[in-house]
């Protein structure tokens, strides 16, 4: 039952784009919580979230893309290392 690389590489792609989509959105929520939370404590600032968003997703949001695709990148490689190892399992491999 073992699977090809052609498999392997689109569930790799699959996994890619969609904890890379998960973790963006989940790191521009976090800096613009960060940015309330420091516009609160250090200016006192009324609208902080407007504001803190706004830099979230423009001056921020290169830095959060590539942090989320580094991220993204472990992730899939572990689902397909994950994939593989209960597929050679599967197929009685004694070393998987």
């Amino acid at each position: 039952r073992g699977q090809s690389a052609e498999f392997y590489g689109m569930l790799f792609g699959a996994a890619l784009a969609f904890y890379w989509g998960a973790q963006t959105i989940y790191n521009v929520c976090h800096v613009t919580y960060c940015g309330v939370f420091g516009r609160w404590y250090f200016q006192r600032e009324s609208n902080s979230l407007v504001k803190s968003f706004t830099v979230a997703v423009t001056t921020s949001f290169g830095s959060i893309c590539f942090g989320s695709f580094l991220m993204a990148a472990i992730r899939a490689l572990e689902t397909v290392v994950s994939n593989a190892r209960r597929n050679a399992q599967e197929d009685g491999n004694i070393f998987a």
